[in-house]
């Protein structure tokens, strides 16, 4: 007869020894296991490149790859040469080494790099400083780890969905040395003005690319008074920005491609439902489905928004505990708590876009 409690004792088992596996002491420094694993790897494709094309072996471990290394990048450099021609490369850029129908995908402050003479020659050698930096700033992100630890990271970082990131030079690895920078800033600054200067790095970012906003989530540190001073000051901008250039962010919206596979928020869902109910009712019924999911979702949505706004009155009238003084004199404390929420702030954000 089957046991319910047997699998959760089973469950619990393993998480009480996984967890004491992953905090086990080591003299070893994991990361030099990690950077061995990342070594081996492009190594392989190295070799892999002796024999055959690298890109077919890649897109054996998962990873779509093109003929042409780093295509994201290049379709921002690629941007810069043609901005320095006259186009509007939001509209069109004959410039792109993949296609000259794809426009630059991203917000045309990113054109005002153009008068750095950077073309297209310098792709590679960008894409490779980025992917650098990119693991680099990981690394110390991350601290010391033990064995099981490093084994973790090792499988993370050697991921299809981490590869594909380097493969194409995504500029989100731009965006990620920007909040590693302003996390940094963040948990070493005691005084205000410096926490400040990290906030306003989180700012720029969004100007960038617009849901690093959401790593502001960052500001709970901060005294309720300061708290709510802030929000004001780094979002009014934000807000000011996306409402004056809300037409160049839709023809963005309109050029991005969004696949079933290769791209994330929640569209990936739906994307994937349609093309599974589509094949088995009608396209009557596939409008009424697509009906029912959307209000279902805005009766769960504000459900969650009332609720939110019932916490945070409760929260607003309650005598404030703060726990800045906590993160401020124990750098262990304020790493974790800075880093979980500037990522969760951002996850959350890019899971509902």
């Amino acid at each position: 007869m089957f046991n319910p409690s047997f699998l959760q004792k089973i469950a619990q088992s393993s998480h009480k020894r996984l967890t004491y596996l992953l905090n086990e002491k080591s003299k070893f420094d994991g990361r030099l296991l990690v950077i061995v694993v990342l070594l081996g790897y492009f190594g392989l494709l190295f070799i892999s490149n002796i024999f055959t094309d690298y890109t077919i072996f890649w897109q054996k471990l998962g990873v779509p790859a093109f003929p042409r290394p780093f295509v994201d990048l290049g379709n921002v450099i690629s941007g810069f040469e043609c901005t320095r021609l006259g186009y509007d490369v939001l509209l069109e850029n004959p410039c792109d080494p993949i296609s000259s129908d794809t426009p630059v995908m991203y917000p045309r402050i990113w054109m005002a790099l153009t008068p750095l003479g950077i073309n297209q020659s310098h792709t590679i050698i960008f894409g490779i400083i980025l992917t650098a930096l990119f693991y680099l700033s990981i690394l110390i992100l991350v601290g010391k780890l033990n064995y099981y630890e490093a084994l973790f990271y090792s499988l993370i970082l050697c991921s299809p969905a981490i590869m594909l990131l380097i493969e194409r030079g995504n500029v989100d690895m731009i965006i990620f040395l920007l909040l590693f920078f302003s996390w940094i800033i963040s948990c070493k600054s005691k005084r205000l003005i410096g926490r400040y200067l990290a906030y306003s790095v989180i700012s720029f970012a969004s100007f960038l690319k617009l849901f690093p906003v959401f790593g502001l989530a960052v500001l709970f540190k901060e005294k309720r008074k300061t708290f709510i001073i802030s929000i004001a000051i780094f979002l009014t901008p934000f807000l000011i920005y996306c409402l004056s250039h809300s037409g160049e962010l839709r023809a963005i919206n309109k050029t991005v491609p969004v696949t079933n596979y290769y791209s994330y928020g929640h569209k990936i869902i739906f994307m994937n439902l349609q093309e599974y109910y589509s094949f088995l009712f009608p396209i009557g019924k596939v409008v009424l489905i697509e009906l029912i999911f959307f209000i279902t979702s805005f009766l769960i949505g504000s459900k969650l928004l009332i609720n939110s706004l019932h916490e945070f009155n409760i929260w607003r009238m309650k005598p404030f505990q703060t726990n800045t003084l906590i993160d401020l004199n124990n750098p262990k404390i304020s790493y974790k708590i800075d880093s979980f929420r500037l990522g969760s702030g951002i996850y959350l954000s890019l899971i509902h876009i």
